[in-house]
């Protein structure tokens, strides 16, 4: 999607992954270890989990060597391509191994809550932010494209080592990914920037 928006699109895409990803596996990291059952319940838990969380030590790489305009060539290169190109596949494999079709009426409506805030009310809500800031053109459009994203496929994961619901989790995941099709078009086809 970014492609449509050019260059420039494409490199605010990348600062706003980058950047995105430290803080939500941040912020997920940190409410999984005080409410989920599989880590210890204390700063230095929180910490150590935090220092072990693959997305947020990769997004931190790469800024940094970004800043550093260091370069990846040759062979490793072509071996990150490889596991890249694995990596969405291996992430949706375990979200539907996870998912389970028949739950209680409760962990339903909680589904349906977290859907309807992820897709709907996020991306109302960067709306209205980016008319308040007065932000324009493609910066605008991406930052309203991606709080309009489905939820990512390694919350499954983060939920199932640190203890959480991950059942209720792959069913977001899958929700949130189906009903993007007619939320993130709607929206970026309705909103005039």
């Amino acid at each position: 999607m970014p492609l449509q928006f050019g260059s420039e699109g494409v490199a605010l895409s990348g600062f706003f992954v980058a950047y995105m990803i430290i803080l939500t596996n941040i912020m997920s990291v940190l409410v999984m270890n005080h409410y989920g059952t599989g880590s210890k319940k204390s700063l230095s838990g929180a910490l150590l989990a935090l220092t072990k969380n693959p997305l947020i030590i990769g997004a931190l790489l790469g800024v940094l060597m970004n800043l550093c305009n260091l370069h990846i060539t040759g062979a490793i290169k072509q071996l990150f391509v490889y596991l890249s190109h694995a990596a969405t596949p291996l992430s949706l494999m375990s979200v539907g191994a996870g998912l389970i079709v028949s739950m209680h009426i409760r962990k339903l409506v909680s589904i349906s809550y977290a859907t309807m805030l992820k897709l709907v009310a996020m991306p109302l809500i960067t709306i209205a932010l980016v008319h308040y800031f007065g932000a324009t053109g493609v910066p605008a459009r991406i930052a309203i494209l991606y709080s309009a994203v489905p939820c990512a496929g390694n919350a499954y994961i983060l939920a199932r080592q640190m203890g959480g619901d991950h059942e209720a989790m792959a069913s977001i995941i899958t929700s949130t990914t189906l009903l993007s099709i007619i939320t993130v078009t709607f929206i970026l086809g309705s909103v005039a920037l």
